[in-house]
């Protein structure tokens, strides 16, 4: 009967063109992005090193990333100015239970889910070709990089954060997070905390349709000369609603 499941699984997931591999080093994740498999389920075992950026380039509809935990499982990137570049071939990516140390770029995708990840390194998102439906956020931990960036945090996109931390450092040198609306797109934030680290200024929003900060805190945030705006948070356009935030200034 086992042996059944197993075949009758096997068949599905070839008609369905699913890939599903359990990976432990780079030249396996490498492999596996590069099949013409439609939808791709990547196990990580361990730590797995990267010696160079990963530029995935084939057409999917869905990858999927999972790890057993952030202690176990990890994405690091040896170079940190190197990171994950994943293209509007991509459709959806989904990032759960994993470490990743090195840098990442959303360029049109359009449905992106991490959750459980702790992440250090910087985040970029561009959507000048497609629309974004969802960028889903949750029990996420963030540290900066040590190579300084303008914005740590670059977000556009129907974005949603749930449950999370945010650390900034001195590498952010204009914010901790910058979200950009484009006049189209919403922010939801609840649940979450914010922490310049008496180091940098934490979050920026403008060109937003409508943002949403619920029960959340932004502390412990620094404005060095030159930058505009307020230390904790600066809002510019469109509507927003902001509910039992915590603001703790210095």
């Amino acid at each position: 009967m086992i042996i059944f499941y197993k075949l009758l699984l096997t068949i599905i997931s070839l008609l369905l063109r699913i890939n599903s591999e359990t990976i432990s080093s780079e030249n396996e994740f490498r492999n596996i992005i590069s099949n013409d498999m439609k939808i791709l389920e990547i196990y990580v075992k361990n730590k797995i090193n990267f010696k160079d950026n990963v530029n995935i380039i084939k057409s999917f509809e869905k990858i999927s990333i999972t790890g057993s935990s952030i202690g176990n499982s990890i994405l690091n990137f040896n170079d940190l100015s190197h990171g994950f570049y994943i293209n509007e071939n991509v459709e959806e990516i989904e990032l759960i239970n994993v470490s990743i140390i090195g840098n990442i770029y959303f360029n049109n995708v359009k449905k992106i889910t991490i959750k459980g990840v702790s992440f250090q390194g910087n985040i970029e998102t561009n959507f000048e070709k497609i629309d974004n439906e969802y960028i889903k956020i949750s029990n996420f931990l963030y540290n900066p990089s040590k190579i300084t960036n303008y914005n740590c945090i670059n977000l556009e996109g129907n974005v949603e954060i749930e449950n999370s931390d945010f650390y900034g450092s001195s590498s952010c040198q204009n914010r901790l997070l910058s979200f950009n609306g484009s006049n189209k797109y919403k922010l939801s934030i609840k649940y979450s905390h914010f922490s310049g680290e008496y180091s940098c200024p934490c979050v920026q929003i403008y060109n937003c349709t409508n943002s949403n900060i619920e029960n959340s805190t932004i502390e412990n945030a620094y404005v060095p000369l030159g930058v505009n705006g307020g230390k904790c948070y600066n809002i510019t356009k469109r509507k927003y609603y902001i509910e039992k935030l915590k603001l703790t200034l210095i």
